[in-house]
């Protein structure tokens, strides 16, 4: 509450001063951090914002609230490294020239799960689907995202090869593939 008067009086210095005693003494409280780093970066110390949030990912790695600001600082995130290029996957499927007779085939199916030391665990999946007929449009073009699930990708790519990213609206209950078409692919 301090901090808070102490920015709506424009007052930096003293707010920063504030959160980062109150992150020495609770140094759990992540949500005091990022708003310690949001305070640093804007008197031009990204740096030290930066350095910051590194720490807290790697102390409290599947913490939600840290990923917005350490992807914005350009941080990578403790699952990083497992993912894959969506469009090079497709790209190689389309060059293998396979061809199915089904509704719809799945190209990509990969999940990596990673267990931290503290037990704590985080999963990521990937899947990408190419729709092959009119029957299958509804059925591939829905996705429900699972409780808890941060999505970093929907979209659909067409089969000319550009991408429509999916928009959620409030009160539905799953997320709609956009413009998509017989050919193209829904990838999450």
């Amino acid at each position: 509450d301090i901090a808070d008067a102490y920015l709506a009086r424009s007052e930096l210095a003293r707010a920063e001063q504030e959160l980062a005693e109150l992150v020495t003494l609770a140094p759990r409280d992540t949500r005091a951090l990022i708003r310690l780093a949001d305070i640093q970066t804007a008197r031009g110390r990204g740096d030290e914002a930066r350095a910051a949030l590194a720490d807290a990912l790697r102390r409290f790695p599947t913490r939600p609230e840290l990923r917005p600001p350490a992807r914005l600082a350009g941080l990578p995130l403790p699952l990083d490294d497992f993912r894959v290029d969506g469009g090079q996957v497709v790209r190689e499927f389309l060059a293998s020239g396979r061809g199915y007779r089904a509704p719809a085939v799945v190209v990509l199916d990969r999940a990596v799960e990673r267990v931290f030391p503290d037990g704590a665990r985080l999963m990521l999946t990937h899947s990408i689907t190419q729709v092959l007929s009119k029957d299958a449009l509804e059925q591939v073009g829905e996705i429900h995202v699972p409780r808890g699930a941060e999505v970093l990708a929907l979209r659909t790519r067409k089969a000319d090869g550009t991408l429509r990213e999916a928009e959620e609206i409030a009160g539905k209950p799953s997320i709609s593939a956009p413009n998509l078409g017989v050919g193209d692919f829904v990838e999450t």
